[in-house]
């Protein structure tokens, strides 16, 4: 089973036992659920936004700050065209066949943006 290395756990955490057993649970959930003993490893830092939510996709103003929360994932190619999803506190599998994607499956319209003169 691989796992990230020392070296980065220490970059990005600071510190290895923790995160190490985090990802230890994680490759384990991951070989258990797909009969795979490999992986490649994800992170993304947590952040809070205290006003100003979504507002930045659009170019507006927010006040968010970082926490010392992340989310961490394992992903690995299947060779199918299939992509399958678990989330730990989420019963339900989630499978994307992506043969099935159309554009049909989205609604019409477009984004309009209201302009304010000043």
């Amino acid at each position: 089973m691989n796992l990230p290395e020392t070296a980065k756990l220490q970059e990005i955490y600071g510190e290895t036992e923790v995160s190490g057993a985090r990802f230890k649970d994680l490759a384990d959930h991951f070989e258990k659920i797909y009969k795979q003993d490999k992986a490649e490893y994800f992170t993304s830092a947590g952040r809070t936004e205290i006003i100003g939510n979504h507002t930045d996709h659009n170019g507006g103003k927010v006040i968010a700050g970082s926490i010392n929360l992340d989310t961490i994932g394992a992903a690995y190619p299947n060779d199918t065209q299939v992509i399958h999803i678990t989330s730990e506190g989420y019963r339900d599998e989630i499978i994307v066949d992506l043969t099935k994607l159309s554009k049909n499956n989205y609604k019409k319209g477009r984004m309009k943006f209201l302009w304010i003169k000043k």
